[in-house]
């Protein structure tokens, strides 16, 4: 750590965002906490993020730009990581932005106490169709408190509280992490964060949280989450089997906790296979053959998921959750 602190690397992939980069990139920008670079990485853009870019880069000396044929958001996140310089890493999608000054101020004073190689902090929805409606995505986050005895305790209580989500978004990173552990995204698919923060799960050594809900997650009427398709469902849940995977080599006193943020992942491609617009039948018939893993289910989501499974049957059950989420979408 340098005498100015820990140095944080915030990677901002950039992609046809002119309506939202600037509030994106402004956020990070005004942290009462100095000591960072901003990597823009401008993703083959044909709007004016280049430009938009470059402009911040000529104001602020803090900011880097890298210009990119379009690769995709994995890879443009990996060309931010091998231009990171900073002790951590965090990401940032520049459609997004960030609502307190003082986050990354706050982080690095906690970071400095813990140590940990991994921090999650807490997130809230902005919902841009109904007047810009906000909501927490956990309402409790700052009673929420984990026990930093041993990673076992560290994950059981990241899991239990569905702290430890799969987006990459809502962790700090240790940058030393994806130097040592080739710890890179997959490139080309959707839904890589399930797999990526898996891996991540099993090379950290030790994990924390910031009681801070700073991230806004815009969803927008033209996001992914409004237009899923067959490759949508098929890479959600391929990612959740390349997790699974993992499972025979991961210490016996994590596997528990492994499994229980497995299951999670597993019943959120059930929920999103209930609004795809192709036919993907065979793909919900394949998923059928892993319902054991509802068997782990710390997460009070899953568990009822589990109890509809026990007392219906998959079929039944899946009627019924694609009859709840359509009315509550």
């Amino acid at each position: 750590m340098s005498e100015k602190g820990f140095k944080f690397s915030v990677i901002m992939p950039v992609f046809n965002v002119e309506k939202y980069i600037r509030k994106s990139v402004d956020s990070v920008l005004k942290q009462t906490y100095q000591n960072i670079e901003v990597l823009l990485v401008d993703d083959g853009s044909t709007d004016n993020c280049p430009k938009i870019c470059d402009d911040y880069a000529e104001l602020d000396s803090r900011v880097r730009v890298i210009h990119k044929k379009n690769g995709g958001l994995s890879d443009a996140r990996n060309f931010g990581i091998d231009a990171a310089s900073g002790d951590y890493v965090v990401f940032l999608d520049s459609d997004d932005y960030w609502s307190s000054d003082t986050a990354l101020e706050k982080a690095a004073r906690k970071l400095e106490m813990e140590k940990s190689d991994v921090m999650l902090f807490f997130f809230k929805y902005l919902f841009e169709d109904e007047n810009n409606r906000i909501t927490e995505y956990n309402s409790e986050f700052e009673k929420i408190e984990i026990n930093m005895e041993s990673k076992k305790t560290q994950l059981t209580d990241l899991i239990k509280n569905n702290i430890y989500i799969s987006s990459a978004w809502a962790k700090i990173i240790k940058r030393q992490l994806f130097k040592d552990n080739d710890l890179y995204f997959v490139k080309g698919v959707y839904s890589e964060d399930i797999e990526w923060s898996a891996r991540l799960m099993m090379y950290a050594s030790s994990f924390s949280v910031l009681n801070e809900s700073f991230y806004i997650y815009i969803q927008r009427g033209t996001s992914i989450a409004h237009s899923l398709r067959r490759k949508n469902i098929v890479d959600a849940k391929n990612n959740v089997m390349k997790a699974l995977a993992m499972a025979d080599s991961i210490d016996e006193e994590l596997k528990e906790a492994f499994m229980n943020y497995i299951s999670y992942q597993y019943i959120t491609v059930l929920n999103v296979s209930c609004v795809c617009k192709d036919d993907i039948r065979d793909e919900i018939r394949d998923m059928k053959n892993y319902t054991y893993l509802l068997d782990y289910h710390w997460n009070p989501k899953v568990k009822k998921i589990y109890m509809f499974n026990k007392i219906f049957g998959f079929s039944m059950m899946m009627k019924l959750l694609s009859f709840y989420i359509r009315k509550v979408r």
